[in-house]
């Protein structure tokens, strides 16, 4: 009976143990993992890898030929990269590790871009070298997907999204480093070779995914309508209080048996004149005053 007993608590024990292993560390597969994506491999399509199928030859032809122009002028890559979904890895992650997988910008100043987009799973993340983080710094990401990407991306429209958004990075790169990027001719995707792509940059992911976008939408609406729901309730307690302050005035009136007009709120009347009898007891020093006063001005 106690080895019975025994070995129910050693059986509840492996069970706390292996609840608690695969529950909070993830398993063995998290615990010992390098963090790393399954991610696809570099391959001819580097500049518009389009695993999803939302993307048009054509806009994968200018994407290359943009891309042809502006590394041989400053280094710099901008990839787009279409995947159905990131699996159970966080589209930051997977952005991370493809990044640093495909060498994505010049190795020595780090300028590379990622766009990438997970179709199934409704998201997507764009990434920046370390080396342009000050001059292509978060923010001006958020304005760029949230102008560029989201209204197309929202309908579904990925073609229009990712063209829109490449073309304010290139614009970006132009201002940054003062130079016209062409579409450079005479190559496609598929005669982009291994050997002409990848510098070797990096990135940490402190950048913008979709859900920073529709989050920060939300907040601004939400921050809208606090300040009219304020707005109209401060309109509403002045209308309240005025027409309390008429009836308040009119009541008061009333009572004292005078007229009230709302004139008498804008501009009050002042009270009249009360007529002065010179000779009255109260005046008589000055009734006599004038009349020396008077005197004297005939003399004279």
């Amino acid at each position: 009976m106690e080895n019975r007993g025994l070995g129910g608590i050693a059986l509840l024990l492996v069970v706390g143990i292996a609840v608690v292993f695969f529950g909070v560390f993830g398993g063995p597969g998290a615990l010992f993992s390098d963090g790393s994506a399954d991610t696809p491999a570099r391959s001819g399509d580097f500049y518009a890898y389009d695993e999803a199928g939302v993307l048009t030859q054509e806009t994968k032809d200018y994407i290359v030929a943009k891309n042809n122009s502006l590394c041989g002028q400053c280094g710099s890559q901008i990839v787009v990269a279409c995947v159905k979904t990131t699996g159970n890895t966080t589209i930051g992650e997977y952005a991370q590790a493809m990044f640093k997988s495909w060498e994505i910008g010049d190795a020595a100043t780090n300028n590379g871009v990622l766009l990438l987009l997970a179709i199934d799973d409704n998201d997507y993340y764009m990434l920046q070298g370390d080396g342009i983080k000050t001059s292509f710094p978060t923010g001006e990401i958020r304005v760029i997907l949230a102008d560029d990407m989201e209204p197309d991306f929202a309908v579904g429209d990925y073609n229009a999204a990712v063209t829109k958004t490449f073309d304010r990075i290139v614009a970006h790169f132009e201002a940054a480093y003062g130079i016209e990027v062409v579409e450079a001719p005479g190559r496609t995707v598929t005669e982009v070779s291994d050997s002409d792509i990848g510098g070797g940059g990096s990135g940490t992911g402190l950048s913008v995914s979709r859900k920073d976008i529709v989050d920060f939408g939300v907040f601004v609406v939400k921050s809208v309508m606090v300040m009219l729901t304020i707005v109209i309730v401060g309109m509403v307690i002045i209308v309240v209080a005025t027409i309390l302050l008429i009836v308040f005035l009119m009541r008061r009136k009333k009572k004292k048996g005078e007229s009230f007009s709302i004139d008498d709120m804008v501009e009050p009347k002042a009270p009249p004149k009360k007529n002065v009898n010179p000779y009255s007891a109260g005046n008589a020093g000055n009734a006599g005053n004038e009349s020396e006063r008077s005197v004297k001005e005939n003399e004279e």
